[in-house]
């Protein structure tokens, strides 16, 4: 399946992790964040998959998948800079910083 032309590897990565959110799979999501990143998807893009997926498979799947995420990427040494500091990830909006920031900031509560 992943050798099909409909989608470039970038595209299926991304709807792979998502689809393996809303499933709520154990396993294959670290699998599939570490593929991510070796696909060149920056930890903004996996943040919003995850962010994506909330609506449709709703907080308790998106949850694992954060608690899964921050696993993998934390334990990968490429998540300090995925993309190299200063430059623009695949929206201008998304850039990397030199520090690992947490996956999960997004899912934080506000004071």
């Amino acid at each position: 399946m992943r050798g099909r032309e409909g989608l470039d590897r970038h595209s299926r990565s991304l709807v792979t992790l998502g689809l393996l959110i809303a499933l709520r799979a154990d396993e294959e999501p670290k699998i599939n964040f570490l593929m991510a990143l070796r696909n060149r998807r920056t930890r903004a893009e996996l943040e919003e998959v995850i962010y994506h997926a909330t609506g449709y498979a709703g907080f308790p799947a998106a949850v694992h998948a954060v608690r899964v995420g921050t696993e993998v990427l934390d334990a990968d040494s490429t998540t300090g800079s995925i993309t190299p500091a200063g430059s623009p990830g695949p929206d201008a909006s998304h850039t990397a910083s030199t520090a690992p920031q947490p996956l999960n900031a997004r899912y934080r509560a506000t004071p």
